[in-house]
């Protein structure tokens, strides 16, 4: 998608992780692999003269489904960096380890479905009740409902409450950062933007 808008060189998805594995440690084998973590997929972003923008979604619905709407809306793709948990006996929720998908699109509530008591600003983005997402496992339209209930969570010595996804999978999925592969010169980022807006 990002070589059809900002004209870069097009990848297969073997090219892609031959070019993140140029940073991986030098015991690591780029086939097979566990998996990519940020640093390897930000690298094979900017290896294609492209910008990576990383957005800390911070258990904040509102940075996740306006980020998600800013940048698709505009055709422009996203990477999702989830954490996923399993609920032991006792009703705890046991981080078992991260996962990373597009977001290919998302579902706005109709007008008679009831809106988030939250949503004070009236924005578009804040009726996103659902988005559709490539996993490599599932397929390209993965579907995760975005629930209004939270789930509780370690971080540290703390325990947060974090934004929970539904989805198909037997795992509690919480999502944590956003990733946008941006053309270099595009330099003013959307929540930075829509601040501005706000301010006028």
């Amino acid at each position: 998608v990002t070589a059809k808008l900002f004209q870069h060189k097009s990848l297969s998805p073997v090219e892609i992780t031959k070019s993140a594995a140029e940073h991986f440690a030098l015991e690591e084998r780029p086939f097979p692999n566990k998996g990519l973590t940020i640093t390897p997929m930000v690298h094979a972003v900017r290896n294609l003269d492209m910008e990576p923008l990383r957005v800390d979604v911070n258990h904040n619905e509102y940075v996740l489904k306006s980020s998600i709407y800013a940048y698709l809306t505009y055709g422009i793709p996203i990477i999702l960096v989830i954490d996923l948990y399993d609920t032991d006996s006792e009703g705890e929720n046991k981080y078992i380890g991260s996962h990373a998908v597009v977001v290919t699109g998302y579902r706005l509530k109709s007008n008679t479905e009831e809106s988030s008591p939250n949503d004070k600003l009236g924005l578009v983005s804040s009726n996103i009740s659902r988005i559709y997402v490539h996993d490599d496992q599932i397929g390209p339209f993965a579907q995760m409902e975005i629930d209004r209930e939270k789930i509780r969570i370690k971080s540290g010595d703390e325990t947060i409450e974090a934004i929970a996804l539904k989805t198909e999978w037997e795992y509690q999925v919480v999502p944590i950062i956003i990733l946008v592969p941006l053309y270099h010169k595009i330099r003013i980022p959307f929540e930075l933007n829509h601040w501005f807006q706000k301010k006028k």
